[in-house]
């Protein structure tokens, strides 16, 4: 008895397993079934167009109860509000660092708040495309000068002059985005003044570089300067290419345009007879000489402007116009940049090498 319950007790055993073992291999089966299941071509194509083609719901999520705690959330909604937040609260945090970075140099702690943090916030903040645009017009300018600072302390080094470099030429972009999204076509003078101001201080820099060429341990920073001038060219080609797509009569807006011009040329003419006289240094001189060459040539593009509104020619005329208002406006610029820096290194340097000449002579 007992070996038949146990033969029979194996046999149930054995046949469980079977049953187990054909279910684990139908089960292999089905998976390996499933994994081979594809979608046609067409298939897809209908889900796809499904996706596409179906209807957008309007419908609001609904709202947690704690989003109404959320600062962060509530501020992102509005931009304005989320700029100025943070713009306050790094004034409380460090009010007197926002205001020491005001006059920082690159190099100086203060420097990277001022071109990472409060610029741009402020740029931010300037919705207007034309009040955007002078902006940025502004900050390049205030890359090159910061550069003639530092070229005049003898602290321009390679570092600092690619920073600087990388800076005014996102300035550039900016400004080209900035008067892209301008409507209307009268933001002619904010386009002048951008290629006048980095001209103007591209020479300054450049005459620094003149000067500092017979030290053979100052750096000769000539990159920015390029930059500057690629940047003004640059924008110039942006203005000829709009406005050959421009189809208005410029007859009346070139006259207007003239007497303009003719204003600026003779009032930096008066500014620079009044610098004239016999005991002037020789950087002066030299800074009011290139001032006269720079105003002959906005006389020049004025005298040629003419010439093309004689023929008809009123949209070239208009640009030869506009090429007399960048080097007017140039020739004030540098007259005054150049007047202001200070001259003791280099005039001593100039009296040090008339004294060694006075020497050798007797």
């Amino acid at each position: 008895m007992n070996y038949e319950r146990k033969q029979d007790m194996m046999t149930a055993k054995i046949k469980r397993i079977i049953k187990i073992n054909m279910k684990d291999e139908k089960l292999k089966t089905g998976i390996k079934k499933i994994r081979e299941i594809k979608m046609t071509a067409m298939e897809k194509e209908r889900i796809f167009e499904s996706v596409i083609n179906s209807p957008v719901s309007y419908e609001q999520p609904i709202k947690s109860p704690w989003t109404v705690f959320s600062f962060i959330s509530v501020m992102h909604k509005n931009r304005m509000a989320y700029y100025g937040s943070v713009f306050s609260l790094a004034m409380v945090l460090g009010g007197g660092a926002v205001f020491a970075s005001g006059n920082s140099l690159p190099g100086n702690v203060f420097y990277p708040l001022k071109v990472s943090v409060v610029e741009p916030i402020y740029s931010a903040l300037t919705f207007s495309p034309q009040a955007k645009a002078e902006y940025e017009s502004h900050l390049a300018t205030r890359r090159l000068v910061e550069a003639e600072t530092l070229k005049s302390q003898g602290k321009l080094d390679k570092a600092k002059e690619e920073k600087l470099n990388f800076l005014l030429e996102d300035h550039t972009k900016a400004f080209n985005k900035a008067i892209g999204n301008i409507d209307n076509n009268d933001d002619d003078d904010t386009i002048t003044n951008f290629q006048a101001g980095l001209n103007a201080h591209a020479r300054v820099l450049e005459f620094m570089n003149e000067r500092d060429d017979k030290s053979e341990k100052q750096e000769k920073n000539n990159k920015i300067s390029e930059t500057a001038r690629a940047s003004a060219n640059k924008i110039k080609d942006t203005l000829k290419e709009r406005e050959d797509n421009n189809e208005d009569k410029k007859e009346n807006k070139n006259e207007e345009r003239k007497k303009h011009v003719r204003e600026m040329i003779d009032l930096t003419a008066k500014e620079l007879d009044g610098h004239t006289s016999a005991n002037v240094s020789p950087i002066r001189q030299t800074i009011i000489n290139d001032t006269h060459k720079t105003l002959e040539e906005a006389n020049q593009y004025l005298k040629e402007a003419d010439e093309e509104d004689e023929k008809g020619e009123s949209k070239k005329a208009y640009f030869k116009l506009l090429d007399s208002e960048s080097s007017a406006k140039e020739a004030g610029i540098f007259l005054k940049s150049g007047l202001e820096f200070k001259e003791d290194k280099y005039e001593r340097r100039d009296r040090e090498e008339e004294k060694d000449r006075e020497e050798e002579e007797d």
